[in-house]
């Protein structure tokens, strides 16, 4: 009988089976195995580049556009975009000079000539125009500008010369009568008013009274 019992609470009680002890060994010094990688690939990151609306207005009748363009940057494949400080320097020399300027003039004022880029001022010498090395152009605080009629060149430099707020004001080239274009900078405080002109290659300090050059 006591045979029989034990039989049953083996086959309802089934002996636990017994795990093996598993020993994982410990690497004192894990950083002298590791493999050493020489010269890592780092990813480069792309630079992310915002473009800039080149149809911003600067003032009511001014565009960022006509502040930057240049034949000579067309021809030579230049790229003469400003970059932050200059834009504001642009915006500057439109706010404060050239859109009072234009409600006076009463006309439209064509830009030749504003922002140059480093490269473009050198290539505009290399071509033969007369350009300065410390050039307000470079900085975006300059803009060379026209009538559509180019005797009409004089008054608006007697506009600016009159009315106006710049740094310097240079009757470029032309003759007595009028100048081929006007040059005008602007800076935010500190405008020196002065009046020059370009001729034969050099520009000169001369008294300009509305009527004639000194001579």
């Amino acid at each position: 009988m006591k045979r029989i019992i034990n039989f049953f609470k083996k086959l309802f009680h089934p002996v636990k089976p017994v795990i093996p002890e598993i020993i994982v060994p410990i690497d004192d010094d894990p950083i002298d195995d590791d493999p050493i990688i020489e010269n890592p690939v780092i990813p480069v990151v792309p630079e992310i580049i915002i473009p800039i609306d080149t149809n911003v207005k600067m003032s009511k009748n001014f565009t960022l556009l006509e502040l930057i363009k240049s034949a000579t940057a067309e021809k030579y494949k230049i790229s003469n975009l400003p970059n932050d400080e200059q834009i504001e320097h642009l915006k500057t020399l439109c706010t404060m000079c050239l859109q009072p300027v234009r409600d006076l003039y009463g006309l439209p004022i064509i830009v030749n000539n504003g922002f140059r880029s480093p490269e473009l001022n050198l290539a505009m010498k290399n071509d033969g125009y007369i350009v300065s090395e410390n050039s307000q152009h470079l900085k975006g605080e300059a803009a060379d500008i026209r009538d559509a009629q180019i005797r009409n060149n004089k008054n608006l430099f007697d506009t600016i010369y009159k009315y106006g707020v710049f740094d310097q004001l240079i009757w470029e080239d032309g003759n007595d009568s009028y100048p081929d274009w006007v040059h005008v900078s602007c800076i935010k405080t500190g405008n020196r008013k002065e009046i020059l002109r370009l001729k034969n290659g050099s520009t000169i300090y001369r008294k300009y009274d509305m009527v004639k050059w000194s001579s």
